[in-house]
């Protein structure tokens, strides 16, 4: 993540799935809410897409699919599948080293009392 001031509204996002397995249908879910409110925007979308987050209006479902099949990643991070696993990897990486959140494929995703307190979550 490029931007540290970012990190707060990725982790709201990946909050929903606190307590969970993360899978690769939990990555895609997240991956898809960001694309969804603007926090992640990919290269090949819509002017009416960019239009749409440039006024801070929401994708509708049809289009945040559309966008997330359009822009296959070909990224590779240790310990995660080629593509969004690994690209959410490399999003909430300095949050698991900041100790905010710990989750890796097929195991919990727990947010720590710090990532509980960042967001204003009651432990």
């Amino acid at each position: 993540m490029r931007n540290p001031e970012r990190l707060k509204d990725f982790l709201n996002i990946l909050f929903e799935y606190d307590g969970k397995i993360l899978t690769v249908d939990i990555v895609s879910k997240v991956v898809q809410l960001l694309i969804q409110n603007g926090l992640y925007r990919p290269v090949k979308v819509s002017q009416s897409a960019r239009n749409k987050w440039n006024n801070g209006i929401k994708l509708s479902k049809a289009e945040v699919e559309k966008i997330f099949m359009d822009n296959p990643q070909n990224h590779k991070e240790a310990g995660f599948e080629r593509g969004w696993a690994s690209r959410f990897d490399t999003w909430f990486k300095i949050a698991k080293e900041l100790g905010f959140v710990w989750y890796f494929l097929q195991e919990k995703i727990v947010f720590s009392e710090s990532g509980r307190m960042l967001l204003d979550k009651k432990t």
